[in-house]
């Protein structure tokens, strides 16, 4: 009888450490998913672009909650604890992922992102651009030029 009340009280455990984790990651972190899609796709292509982002997530959402079953199950996989690198890995490779290809958006309006895109610079340096979207012709420059540093504009370099 011991051992039942020793697996209760792991498994309380591990529902109550699930629920401290759905709680920190839905105050945290998880609403991002919802406002990523929209803040850095251009203009045009937004409806497209969320569309796309929430069927993506729900098709993984639903790939992840087919395979986690099978992973804990003493029955099946008997991954037990060992999940958590499974998951550890998808995280870092979700993290590599958005370091190179997520777009900076900071102190950048939808217009001169939209612009930036149509210039097709690099998504990882749209934070060293610059763009004059009231300019007769498409003005991007790199913010370390404008200061005066000596470093030149990329339309000089063009």
């Amino acid at each position: 009888m011991t051992g039942a009340h020793s697996n209760d009280a792991v498994v309380s455990a591990q529902s109550s450490l699930c629920l401290v984790w759905l709680f920190t990651f839905s105050l945290s972190v998880g609403p991002m998913g919802w406002t990523i899609p929209a803040e850095v796709s251009s203009t045009r292509l937004r409806s497209k672009t969320i569309c796309l982002a929430r069927n993506v997530y729900y098709l993984t959402l639903l790939w992840a909650n087919i395979l986690e079953p099978y992973m804990v199950n003493p029955t099946s996989w008997n991954w037990r604890g060992y999940t958590g690198f499974f998951w550890c890995g998808w995280a870092a490779l979700t993290l590599a992922w958005a370091f190179f290809r997520l777009t900076e958006t900071k102190d950048g309006t939808f217009e001169e992102l939209d612009l930036m895109f149509a210039a097709g610079i690099p998504t990882r340096q749209f934070a060293a651009y610059h763009v004059d979207a009231y300019a007769e012709d498409l003005a991007v420059k790199d913010r370390v030029g404008d200061h005066g540093d000596g470093a030149k504009n990329k339309e000089t370099e063009a």
